[in-house]
């Protein structure tokens, strides 16, 4: 029967008999199941069979009492949790009212569940313990009764009731042993009732091989071949919970509790318990129903009552069509909320490849400090050799600098691709979901008739808007080199040096060209009044007559004289030219090269200066290298820590992103299911 119909029945029921003194009590009951979220499997057997044993096994550690007197007083209901941490201990009293606390150590648990335990256990109506187990969900629970053949009068009628709300069993026998008459009796009525039953058979390892095993199960197998097909499993809670404590793959194996545990995960997975649920609770409502109807037989007479009965039909069907869409909105809303967890699943990844990124980074880095501060060192010593290439330096300097921003810009780029990509790929998979949606919606199983394809286009419509990723990444700085100022007026005193060597090459090229023009034209003159003429030999004559002679008397310098004193008087012109020439010369070669001396001096001062501030700022710049290696070590894991808040405000708000499209189908969704109820609502006819 459909649970919503059938909820709806023994809400007619409940209705009508709540008051009732025979079917008031029964009809509560199969309304607070019908009514609960979760099923349950009861976990049952003869006693000292080891139930608690092999809930311990179940668990991975010895939580629950196994003494081998009886021990279990109250109900015991396992739950599961999503870890270790959050495992906790929760009492609900008979009054009313609860508490909960941390379960800290196994004598707290005794004490509230067992005979042995404190007086507190009357009081108490169940105890609930968390604990991570991996065939258990929200809606499916794991209950220790206190046994089938319990001696105490409140414990049996506690396992009865337990028995009578859980839809499958766990049925535990001692497996060296097989089923006993009692045992049958048992089985008999849980499959009339409806229920689900694994038969587990403890004690294994006390058997002396796996074919005694096998003679056992075939032996049971034939005994229960006139009821049903149970799923039974030999399992040694012993091995189980020794090989779980202490991580030993050998002994699960041996204990088997692997496929009990992958049985009962297929139970769940399947969502089977709600079918095996639904059985047990249709099986009691007809039990009762019938018995009911026998008692109305009589007491249902007249056209009224009959008319009344059609009204009440109708606010029957009425009823059962708004159960049934809200059963689809409660499906609806369910899966929305199920994929709540794909932010931080994708984006955990992603974090997790940054940050080991960022530790090859700082490695990077300072391996790049290192190796610029060995250089720096080896510059400082040729420095004291005077071989010393600041320019090279401050290349090397900015090539370092450079280099190192470069590794962090492509980290920032990086990080900012894994950005965009994570955005990408979210977005990608909030669509899918959204067709995985869709296609669950069309899929389930149910008796309302909805025309999906209607809200197909309504949520193809619902946008999901893209955001651009805009990481501040200010922090990785970009380092500007320093300009040597003292350059630019060493080239200018260059120049002047160079323009007054030139000056000086003119006055020296003026100075010959005149004292050769002077040269000429003494030249010249001198060619104009030719050789020193030699002195005229001077005669006279003396004798008389025939003796009469010319005989030699001296001899004449006028000319000789004459020429010489012209040639001194162009030689004093000559030497006074030259004279003037070089006094000028002279004067101008005296200014200019104080002019030179002076340029020489200021570029020897200059270079020393220059020399000077280059080893300061070498020293310096080597300081600056050592402090900077300081702030890169000291420093970067703040920098991982600023990516990973940025990381984690760009998760929070693909959160909000993701939490306002999930919140805007479920609207559209909520709206789309209520409108199509009002029209089945239109649609309900009664005769």
């Amino acid at each position: 029967m459909n649970k919503n119909r059938l909820q709806a029945d023994i809400g007619l029921l409940v209705e009508k008999y709540s008051d009732d003194l025979f079917f008031g009590d029964e009809l509560e009951i199969l309304s607070e199941r019908i009514h609960s979220l979760e099923s349950s499997i009861a976990v049952i057997g003869q006693f000292s069979v080891g139930k608690s044993a092999l809930l311990n096994a179940l668990l991975g550690e010895e939580i629950l009492s196994t003494r081998r007197i009886e021990s279990t007083k109250v109900l015991t209901r396992i739950r599961n949790c999503p870890s270790r941490k959050e495992a906790k201990v929760a009492l609900t009293y008979l009054e009313g009212g609860s508490r909960t606390f941390p379960i800290d150590d196994i004598d707290d648990l005794e004490k509230y569940t067992t005979f042995q335990g404190d007086e507190v256990t009357d009081t108490l109506a169940a105890v609930d313990l968390y604990w991570p187990v991996r065939f258990l969900n929200e809606e499916l629970v794991l209950v220790d009764t206190p046994g089938a053949n319990s001696l105490t009068k409140s414990a049996f009628e506690t396992t009865r009731m337990q028995l009578k709300k859980s839809s499958a069993i766990l049925y535990l026998f001692n497996g060296q042993k097989g089923l006993e008459t009692t045992d049958h009796e048992l089985l008999n009525e849980f499959v009339s009732n409806g229920k689900k039953v694994f038969l587990v058979g403890t004690h294994i390892d006390r058997m002396n091989s796996s074919h005694e095993w096998n003679e056992v199960v075939k032996e049971v197998q034939f005994n229960l071949d006139d009821m049903s097909n149970f799923d039974i499993i030999g399992v040694s809670s012993t091995l189980a919970l020794k090989g779980k404590m202490d991580a030993d793959d050998a002994l699960l194996s041996e204990s088997n509790i692997a496929s009990l545990e992958d049985v009962l995960g297929e139970y769940m997975a399947s969502g089977e318990y709600h079918r095996a649920e639904l059985r047990s609770i249709e099986s009691d409502y007809i039990q009762l129903d019938a018995e009911i109807k026998e008692v109305e037989a009589e007491q249902f007479k007249g056209e009224q009552e009959r008319e009344d009965e059609r009204t009440r039909r109708h606010e029957r069907l009425t009823a059962i069509t708004e159960l049934d869409y809200a059963d689809v909105e409660n499906y609806g809303k369910t899966l929305l909320r199920r994929r709540g967890n794909i932010v931080r699943e994708l984006g955990s990844r992603l974090e997790e490849n940054i940050l080991r990124e960022g530790k090859d980074i700082l490695h990077k880095v300072t391996a790049s400090y290192s190796s610029f501060s060995q250089q720096l060192n080896e510059k400082m010593e040729n420095l004291a050799k005077g071989t010393i290439d600041i320019e090279s330096l401050k290349n090397d300097y900015i090539g370092h600098l450079n280099h190192v921003e470069q590794i962090y810009i492509r980290w920032g780029k990086s990080i900012e691709d894994s950005g965009y990509h994570f955005i990408e790929t979210f977005d990608l998979e909030v669509r899918r979901d959204d067709k995985k949606f869709l296609n669950a919606l069309k899929t389930m199983e149910n008796d309302v008739e909805i025309k999906w394809e209607n809200f197909d286009s309504i949520l193809m419509s619902i946008s999901f808007e893209p955001l651009r990723l805009d990481l501040d990444l200010s922090d990785f700085d970009v380092y500007e080199s320093q300009v040597d100022k003292e350059e630019s007026r060493r080239k200018k005193l260059k120049t002047k040096l160079s323009t007054v060597e030139g000056e000086q090459k003119q006055i020296a090229k003026t100075l010959d060209e005149q004292v050769s023009e002077v040269e000429n034209k003494k030249k010249s003159v001198l060619s104009d009044i030719g050789e020193r003429p030699k002195p005229e030999r001077q005669y006279r004559e003396t004798g008389i007559l025939f003796w009469k002679k010319s005989v030699p008397d001296g001899y004449d310098y006028s000319r000789p004289n004459l020429w010489d004193e012209r040639y001194r008087e162009i030689t004093a012109i000559y030497e006074q030219d030259l004279a003037r020439i070089n006094e000028v010369n002279r004067d101008l070669s005296m200014k200019n090269e104080r002019k030179r001396t002076r340029a020489l001096k200021e570029i020897d001062d200059l270079e020393e200066a220059i020399h000077s501030k280059r080893h300061a700022f070498l020293s310096a710049l080597y300081s600056i290298i050592n402090d900077q290696s300081k702030i890169v070590l000291e420093t970067h894991s703040e920098r991982l820590n600023d990516i990973r808040q940025e990381w984690e405000r760009l998760l929070i708000v693909q959160e909000e992103r993701h939490d306002a499209h999930l919140q805007t189908i479920e609207d559209q969704f909520v709206k789309f299911v209520n409108d199509s109820k009002q029209v089945a609502i239109k649609k309900i006819r009664v005769l």
